[in-house]
């Protein structure tokens, strides 16, 4: 026992590999790698194959860092692609729980409190679930952790590596996902020059190369497709929040909106009505710009082989962009109220997230019953509450798993204050 105490991340390695041993031999947990080619925001893995940096370059839906990761893995002929991307899962679910054993190691005087938390994340639900979904939600989790672990070493030690480390790992995180911004990277510099103003010429040398970075894909977007940022699906997402009805009248009754914001999407270019519409002259041998669908077509069925790269799109996301801003213009309290309720989605257990997780969350059904006694949960909270339960909350979920994640956070941050 004393070498894995001596050692502690060779026993949460054995730890971890006996959950995955158990959970995958008594529940048949499954990597679901299917959705590497139904996802909207990857590129389509032949194009990856084939054309890969050019593909890259004119995706404008989605920064580049995890579709050029697809693209390596996939390019490659010695070692089957999906064994690669289910052992980096993996590896991101040792490398967290690692992570978080010496973040709380420094925050409890007891030995066991850190091996506690770190076993306790390995065999929670939401984790095996999200690691074997392959998309970039587990490295985004695995890239915030790993910038608080690298925060709170420049705060120990002042170390600069350790603090350029910390900008570095920023930069990978909006280039790897669209839904963290650039002020999400920029906030955190302002954030750092007013906590260490001492140190203002060592924190502008430690952000000033990544943020260069950042700005050349901004600058590249702008210079070939118009817009500055690190993705164009912005009017996509403004749509999913903004209000459809108005005291129970459709929106486009009440306002003047674009056609394509009447349309929920993603939906086919022809669907739209863009089919033959025709791609700039300069861009129809770049195919990522002129496929409508993924080459999976046949085999996945359209709604999950539309090619977001399509040139159209960039269109199409700026109409559903306009139309949003005039409706949040229009109706702000509305919005704000959307915005409030959306907010819940983000503390829906991982089970009831929808697409894409549907196979492990009913095999690990049990599992979860047994661990988050969610069914028990549910039948008291029937004795005292009833009726249909808000959007976007679910009748089958109790209250109470909503509240699971919000807890979590007000830890860590009393943790963090402490």
């Amino acid at each position: 026992m004393s070498i894995f105490l001596k050692y502690p991340a060779l026993l949460l390695l054995c730890i971890f590999v006996l959950s995955r041993l158990l959970l995958i031999n008594l529940f048949g947990v499954t990597f679901e790698y299917d959705w590497v080619f139904q996802m909207w925001h990857f590129i389509d893995i032949e194009l990856l194959k084939t054309k890969m940096l050019e593909s890259i370059y004119y995706f404008h839906y989605q920064p580049p860092i995890f579709n050029f990761f697809l693209g390596l893995i996939h390019k490659q002929n010695m070692i089957d692609p999906s064994l690669i991307l289910r052992l980096f899962f993996y590896s991101l679910t040792y490398g967290i729980g690692l992570l978080i054993y010496y973040l709380t190691k420094n925050l409890s005087r007891k030995s066991f409190v850190p091996f506690l938390i770190s076993t306790i994340f390995y065999i929670f639900p939401e984790t095996v679930i999200y690691e074997n979904w392959p998309i970039y939600t587990w490295t985004s989790s695995f890239l915030l952790v790993l910038s608080f672990y690298l925060l709170g070493k420049y705060n120990k030690d002042a170390s600069p590596i350790h603090l350029q480390l910390f900008f570095i790992s920023q930069l990978v995180l909006i280039l790897t996902r669209s839904a963290f911004h650039p002020i999400f990277f920029i906030s955190w510099f302002f954030v750092l020059l007013i906590v260490y103003r001492q140190k203002k010429i060592e924190i502008l040398k430690s952000f000033i190369p990544p943020f260069l970075i950042f700005l050349l894909v901004c600058i590249k977007n702008f210079n070939v497709f118009g817009f500055f940022g690190v993705g164009s699906g912005l009017g996509f997402s403004l749509y999913k929040i903004t209000p459809k009805m108005i005291n129970d009248k459709p929106i486009e009754e009440i306002l003047e909106v674009n056609n394509e914001f009447k349309i929920t999407p993603v939906k086919s270019i022809d669907q739209y009505g863009y089919g033959k519409k025709s791609v700039p002259e300069k861009f129809k041998s770049i195919k990522v710009l002129n496929a409508q669908f993924k080459s999976t077509l046949e085999k996945f069925g359209q709604e999950f082989s539309v090619n977001l790269g399509h040139y159209h799109y960039l269109e199409i996301a700026k109409k559903y962009q306009s139309s949003a801003f005039e409706i949040i213009k229009r109706y702000p309290v509305e919005y704000l109220k959307r915005v409030f309720r959306g907010t819940i989605m983000f503390f829906k257990p991982t089970w009831d997230h929808g697409f894409g997780v549907e196979k492990n969350s009913k095999s690990l059904e049990n599992y979860i019953n047994v661990l988050t006694l969610s069914s028990i949960r549910l039948s008291i909270e029937n004795i005292f509450l009833s009726g249909k339960k808000p959007w976007p909350m679910r009748d089958e979920i109790p209250y109470t798993s909503y509240l699971f994640i919000p807890f979590f956070y007000i830890f860590v941050f009393l943790m963090m204050y402490k």
